[in-house]
């Protein structure tokens, strides 16, 4: 006994699902460079603390509010 799976699609859906497929291969590869962008910052952030004799967990409790809240004013301004 033979068993298959039949498919019925509209004309346009074809075409809709490869460019679905490459979105999210576009998104992946994105995710993938903003992690890899993350991780080089945090390690520049770690020599140059080690370079200025800084403890970096020190140094993010004192200033990381003033770093994100002046991200925060930026972005929105690059978006107005």
């Amino acid at each position: 006994m033979v068993r298959g799976v039949i498919r019925v699609e509209k004309p346009g859906e074809p075409g809709e699902l490869k460019r679905l497929k490459e979105r999210v291969r576009q998104l992946e590869t994105a995710l993938a460079d903003a992690h890899m962008d993350c991780a080089l910052d945090q390690s520049f952030f770690e020599i140059l603390c080690d370079e200025q004799g800084i403890d970096p967990e020190a140094f993010k409790k004192k200033h990381g509010g003033e770093a994100s809240s002046r991200r925060g004013r930026r972005s929105r301004g690059l978006q107005g």
